[in-house]
């Protein structure tokens, strides 16, 4: 039997040389087309949407008593790209972060932005031999919105976050984007636990192999789980050292309220 194919990590997707600016944008050829969906909501109302033009952004932007959630669902249009950063005004050393997949997951302050880099993990199922799948997502706080970037969309770990908004009863509705910002974050943590879980049943599985019928395949699945959870090990360290920096800097665009619930998300980092 075939070894299943390795999980999809944060190996170098681009290479940029001493002769290349730190905001030179590298767009990979097989990058998924990118395209806008954006929720805007308060207590009273929830509008969603896709945005062809993100200068089209801009009224909902201007109103205050609204949260607006862009979601720029694959990285493939670097003019598109280009375009919803200077709408929203991001520095061109955060749109390069966002952009140049892989980066290390971190917290940076741009002043009038939060940049925060996570990792979304995805199990493969069964069949094609189990494991998961790494993509970037990066998520950026401003006032009065919040931008996630998804560099494979077709693995989107946000669904549930749009089902509590839709609901117009949740947490989300009364509090600002940095609620918002916090409920991301935690659906892109919760989806490394049935990962986890799936790992304990197939060294379960192996101890029992080991012990009971040995084979020669048996130290090469071994290797393998061990290959696998460092990769995954790799992707949460990093994340849980972004998260403490978060609580740390004095962010003017989180309140304490988030904070409160941003140290969850840190324990969560801390079991995995």
């Amino acid at each position: 039997m075939e070894a299943p194919p390795p999980p999809r990590g944060p190996s170098s997707h681009y290479r940029r040389s001493a002769a290349d600016s730190p905001e030179t944008l590298f767009i990979q050829p097989d990058a998924t087309p990118a395209r806008i969906q954006v929720i805007d909501y308060c207590k009273d109302a929830v509008c969603q949407f896709v945005v062809d033009d993100p200068i089209d952004l801009e009224p909902y932007l201007k109103n205050p008593k609204t949260v607006t959630w862009i979601d720029v669902q694959g990285l493939g249009n670097v003019e598109l790209l280009r375009q919803v950063a200077e709408v929203l005004d991001l520095h061109p050393l955060l749109l390069a972060q966002v952009v140049n997949v892989p980066q290390r997951p971190r917290a940076e302050n741009f002043h009038t932005h939060q940049l925060l880099i996570t990792r979304n993990v995805t199990p493969k199922p069964a069949a094609v031999g189990g494991g998961f799948d790494l993509e970037q997502i990066s998520l950026v706080l401003g006032s009065g919105y919040v931008v996630t970037f998804q560099e494979e969309p077709e693995h989107d770990c946000f669904e549930p976050v749009r089902e509590r908004i839709r609901r117009r009863n949740s947490l989300l509705h009364s509090h600002g984007p940095d609620f918002l910002l916090y409920a991301l974050l935690e659906a892109t943590i919760e989806g490394f636990f049935p990962v986890i879980e799936d790992y304990g049943e197939r060294l379960e599985d192996l101890e029992i192999e080991i012990v009971e019928r040995p084979k020669r395949q048996s130290l090469r699945r071994i290797n393998q789980v061990k290959r696998e959870l460092l990769l995954l090990r790799r992707a949460v360290w990093p994340l849980r050292d972004a998260i403490n920096e978060l609580l740390r800097e004095d962010c003017p665009l989180l309140s304490e309220a988030a904070r409160v619930y941003l140290r969850e998300c840190y324990d969560h980092t801390i079991q995995i």
